[in-house]
């Protein structure tokens, strides 16, 4: 069930990815090399939590929670107005207390929240993690 929620959240990011043409290195088809994708990208990844029963009847729910992290990336050397300015468009995008659904399951975003640039080879990337719970019943 928790590949749903993972769906739910790359569903959100892919439209709105497609919708300014920006290109998203999805982590399931990584093949342990770098992409080459030059220029602004998106990468993602999911953090899972361990579940916590909410209700112990055979028709309870459990609290699914974990961080879906973006890492927006760009090439280093460039201008970084490009690079904040889709740091911020991303924490608008993924504000808290959304729902997004996929295949009939709801995922609450909690919190998002940035970090400092990381930088890597010819990259630049700047993690956005965002903070979900989702219930999922037995």
């Amino acid at each position: 069930m928790t590949i749903k929620i993972e769906q739910a959240l790359n569903q959100k990011l892919n439209t709105y990815a497609a919708g300014k043409s920006i290109p998203v290195k999805w982590d399931f088809y990584n093949d342990g090399t770098e992409p080459s994708i030059d220029g602004l990208h998106f990468r993602q990844n999911v953090f899972k939590t361990e579940n916590v029963i909410v209700g112990m009847e055979l028709t309870g729910s459990n609290s699914h929670e974990g961080i879906y992290q973006i890492m927006i990336c760009g090439q280093s050397g460039e201008p970084s107005g490009v690079l904040k300015t889709e740091v911020d468009n991303v924490l608008t995008e993924f504000k808290r207390g959304q729902k997004v659904f996929y295949s009939g399951v709801s995922v609450f975003i909690e919190n998002i929240s940035d970090a400092q640039p990381l930088y890597s080879g010819s990259y630049v990337k700047v993690p956005v993690s965002i903070k979900y719970r989702a219930f999922i019943g037995n």
